[in-house]
């Protein structure tokens, strides 16, 4: 029977060995999925009690819809044996809880009078570091990237992505009565002229200034680390093998 090498054993030893961002992220799993299904609990309560206007039933469907997103990392590794980084997974659920739980269902959104502007910020920030992930179907390892062609390419598709999430907002507030994008004043009577867009100006130019700060950090970090990309790889899954029946021949 022939021993593997000591690098080899070694190697086997490293792959097998229990990565700290991998318990975070579960921890963070469990936390936010916890949150969002006691969140729901919360809900159906409400409306088994006689509140079943139009509001706590579309609460109803962002809730299921919210804990069904939550899976979708798990569901990538499973289905399209795709491995997200640990690091965008947890830069993803942080994102949910900032926005859908604190926003939206603890009425953050209300309370605060700057939280929109908060959360279109650091969502100009995370949708950067998302494009540098999309970034390596254009750069391989081995070539030198370019800083500029790096700052374009995260600032234009985190404002690509934000924009479309404001056609989101109006399509809401079209088909379901909502008011997302503050056109409505705290009376319910719309707004007029230039006040009707206010909302959605400082929205999209807070969403531009994340992205603007995210694409010169991106820039800078690619033309003194020629490796950077390799920081933001999605990797294929491998299938488990019998590593440890192997070791010995």
């Amino acid at each position: 029977m022939k021993k593997k090498s000591f690098l080899e054993f070694n190697t086997y030893k490293q792959n097998k060995r229990f990565n700290a961002f991998n318990v975070i992220n579960a921890m963070l799993f469990v936390a936010i999925l916890s949150l969002f299904v006691f969140s729901l609990c919360f809900c159906i309560r409400d409306m088994l009690e006689g509140k079943t206007d139009r509001d706590y039933t579309l609460f109803l469907i962002m809730h299921i819809s919210v804990i069904i997103i939550i899976f979708l990392p798990l569901l990538a590794k499973k289905i399209f044996k795709i491995q997200i980084p640990y690091f965008a997974t947890s830069l993803f659920y942080f994102f949910l809880f900032l926005t859908s739980y604190l926003g939206t269902f603890r009425n953050l959104y209300q309370v605060i009078p700057y939280w929109d502007n908060i959360v279109h910020f650091v969502s100009g920030i995370l949708l950067g570091f998302l494009a540098m992930f999309f970034l390596n179907f254009v750069y391989k390892k081995q070539q030198k990237s370019n800083a500029f062609f790096v700052f374009i390419f995260v600032f234009s598709f985190a404002i690509a992505i934000g924009t479309i999430w404001e056609i989101y907002e109006f399509t809401c507030d079209s088909l379901f009565g909502l008011n997302l994008q503050r056109y409505l004043n705290p009376q319910g009577v719309a707004y007029v002229g230039h006040d009707a867009v206010v909302d959605t100006m400082i929205d999209i130019i807070m969403s531009c200034c994340g992205a603007l700060l995210i694409g010169i950090v991106c820039s800078i970090w690619s033309h003194f680390d020629k490796n950077f990309i390799s920081y933001f790889t999605i990797k294929k899954t491998k299938k488990k093998k019998e590593d440890i029946s192997q070791i010995e021949e």
